[in-house]
């Protein structure tokens, strides 16, 4: 279910830019706008998300460096 949504996101997501860019080349430029403006605001909260979820990783991946070597080869 998730892999799916997943694919659907990246298909809307090629999508809206090339209709977009299509519009504006036909003359619909208020519908390219339009559709520019949906790409925008359907891919920050997007943008957001993985962020955050690769700063978690980054941070745990990280801490578990940090915990596994912490210890002074002098002082063993």
């Amino acid at each position: 279910m998730k892999n799916n949504l997943k694919n659907v996101l990246i298909g809307i997501l090629i999508t809206l830019p090339i209709a977009s860019i299509t519009s504006f080349v036909l003359g619909y430029w208020k519908i390219g706008i339009a559709i520019g403006g949906a790409f925008v605001w359907l891919l920050q909260p997007i943008s957001e998300y993985y962020s955050d979820k690769n700063r978690e990783y980054l941070f745990s991946s990280y801490s578990k460096n940090k915990q596994s070597n912490n210890h002074n080869k002098y002082f063993d």
